[in-house]
């Protein structure tokens, strides 16, 4: 998802190790392209776009006369950051033809020279990132000629290492809360429990096999008739 179509001038980048004073870890501001925007900048009533990285969130907000656009991510829900480059050749090569037709009489070298000079000059960064849903968002840049800000694939790469670092870190901070305000119960072991014993059965009563009276148990004569019990 292009979260704006058009790529905006950069007027600041900041990106460090160390939080600024609005806790910010990267903050990258641009402004509609154009001397005319750059006018109306200075009056604080043209288009901007910035890209504010903090250790909990991902910031990035448009501004204009009708109104501004918030688009807030968590840390958390950050998997990946990417960016890369891109140069208008299409749109170089059909400038510099028509100019150059309009321009015949010079030998279409107006032309070339203006194809040239937006090729090289509007290069855009895409700064972009995935979040766990798989949705992919991302903010585009480009070189300013009037404030002299550089757009650098160097400096892109350290933005999207700051951003894993913070994801790392949010989540490793958000892991150990979790641990320590509900640590795993220990399960004590507990010893296997004993065998049944089988009960023994019980022997019928004895009885005298002379008189048929009942015999005590044990016992090796009978009370009654004094005969042997076996």
């Amino acid at each position: 998802m292009k979260l704006f179509n058009n790529a905006y001038v950069v007027k600041s980048w900041s990106a460090g190790s160390e939080a600024d004073e609005q806790e910010n870890y990267v903050d990258i501001e641009g402004r509609a392209g154009g001397l005319i925007s750059w006018l109306l900048n200075l009056l604080g009533i043209s288009p901007t776009a910035s890209l504010k990285i903090r250790g909990d969130r991902i910031i990035i907000q448009q501004a204009s006369l009708e109104g501004t656009f918030n688009f807030v991510t968590p840390m958390e829900h950050i998997c990946s950051m990417f960016y890369a480059f891109r140069r208008p050749l299409i749109e170089a090569l059909v400038l510099g033809v028509i100019i150059g037709l309009l321009t015949f009489f010079l030998l279409g070298i107006p032309g070339i020279v203006f194809a040239l000079l937006y090729f090289f000059l509007n290069k855009r960064l895409v700064i972009g990132f995935t979040d766990l849903g798989g949705l992919v968002s991302e903010i585009a840049f480009k070189r300013s000629i009037i404030e002299g800000k550089n757009v650098d694939e160097t400096a892109a790469a350290y933005v999207c290492s700051l951003v894993q670092w913070l994801v790392d870190t949010r989540r490793e901070k958000t892991l150990n809360l979790d641990r320590s305000h509900f640590p795993n119960p220990v399960v004590e072991p507990r010893p296997p429990a004993p065998p049944a014993k089988a009960l023994e059965p019980i022997p019928a009563q004895q009885r005298c096999k002379n008189c048929n009276q009942p015999l005590e148990m044990g016992a090796a004569f009978c009370d009654e008739c004094g005969a042997k019990a076996n």
